[in-house]
């Protein structure tokens, strides 16, 4: 898996970067694009395989080109939907703010070379009514089951199969960067020739989606992907360094910022050798694919010791008010009280033992022992 892994990693940087690598014969291609579609980036490899014209059995390189195409149609049907959702929102008078990967494709060589699973757009948390009745009565979308009582926000599929995430807020409350975000609207700007669209600044922009890493990180891992993401907004964008700065520490992520920032240097920038901690890192992510794996959850939980897997535990059975109500439809301030809420959400957890939160309880306790250099990284992205 090693070589997979480094052949990988090489014609990634070829095709951001256009330096041409020293690439061994002997690689096996199936494995290649099965590693590469499980971090969402095969069709990155199309592009170096098909430039650098490698010898790739046909059936194989059909699956690369099968995938770069899919690639060109997802982005462009993501991109006409948002299009159709930003002209609905001017016109019903709806802020929005367009997130991740919608933004952050314009900062790679081709925008289908990122691929995303969804678009996702915030709102304010007062206009989710009218943003809810433009998507479904006037769009056609069709709202997820149940996703109106998520915390941090609803899911729709458009009419061209696009997934839709409509935020009421940026982050879930249990997020390290929670605070930063939760008043977000006095610092988006307006974005040019628009009356409703707004932008963050391009320095929240980045500790969004450091933020958003962590809540991966945390829950078992995060693909290759994300990591680009962050070596192409470098790269792109004249950030204000003592902004970033400030954000970085307010935001409790310095030290996270630090582990990625070696990595992706390993990866795309001029560093060949990096500690301990940060290979630990390179492991959690190469590990799980895009997403992860509730293995790797299991064992960054292990690690942060029992008082963290109780911290853990706690947070997410007793949540806070904002998302109490969510989970919680029946929870009103001044009719039901939150202890009542509270205690009816954990009866349901233990009577059922099923869902979500229970399969993660079980994760949370049981232990594994620990790793000291896993239990660094737990440290930089653990939640509140």
């Amino acid at each position: 898996m090693e070589k997979i892994y480094d052949y990988t990693i090489k014609l990634l940087r070829y095709v951001l970067k256009g330096d041409v690598p020293d690439l061994p014969n002997d690689v096996d291609f199936e494995k290649l694009y099965e590693f590469g579609r499980s971090h969402g980036v095969e069709n990155m490899l199309y592009v170096g395989l098909k430039d650098l014209k490698i010898d790739v059995p046909k059936d194989v390189f059909q699956k690369f080109y099968y995938s770069y195409l899919m690639s060109i149609k997802i982005d462009t049907l993501q991109t006409m939907e948002l299009e159709k959702i930003g002209k609905a929102f001017e016109e019903a008078g709806i802020d929005y703010i367009p997130l991740k990967g919608s933004v952050v494709k314009y900062f790679y060589p081709m925008t289908n070379y990122r691929k995303s699973g969804d678009i996702d757009v915030l709102i304010r948390r007062e206009d989710e009514e009218n943003a809810r009745k433009v998507l479904t009565e006037q769009l056609g979308c069709s709202p997820f089951k149940d996703s109106d009582r998520y915390e941090v926000h609803s899911a729709y599929i458009s009419k061209t199969h696009v997934h839709i995430e409509l935020h009421r807020q940026i982050l879930r409350t249990a997020n390290r960067a929670y605070k930063t975000f939760k008043n977000v609207w006095k610092y988006a700007i307006l974005s040019d020739g628009s009356e409703h669209k707004h932008r963050l600044p391009h320095e929240l922009l980045y500790i969004h989606q450091l933020a958003h890493f962590c809540h991966h990180i945390y829950r078992g891992g995060a693909g290759i992907r994300m990591l680009m993401d962050f070596y192409v907004m470098k790269k792109s964008i004249d950030f204000d360094e003592d902004a970033l700065k400030y954000w970085l520490k307010k935001s409790n992520l310095v030290e996270i910022d630090n582990y990625v920032n070696n990595t992706v240097d390993k990866w795309f920038g001029n560093s060949y050798s990096i500690d301990e901690d940060v290979e630990t890192l390179v492991k959690i992510i190469l590990s799980g694919g895009s997403f992860g794996t509730r293995e790797m959850g299991e064992k960054i939980h292990d690690s942060t010791g029992l008082n963290g897997r109780f911290r853990q535990l706690f947070k997410r059975v007793f949540l806070p008010a904002d998302s109490l109500v969510i989970v919680r439809p029946d929870y009103v301030d001044g009719k039901n009280s939150k202890f009542l809420m509270h205690s009816r959400r954990l009866k349901s957890i233990l009577l059922h033992g099923r869902g979500k939160v229970f399969v993660e309880a079980k994760g949370i306790l049981k232990n594994n022992g620990s790793d000291k250099n896993l239990k660094k990284i737990a440290d930089a992205v653990c939640e509140r």
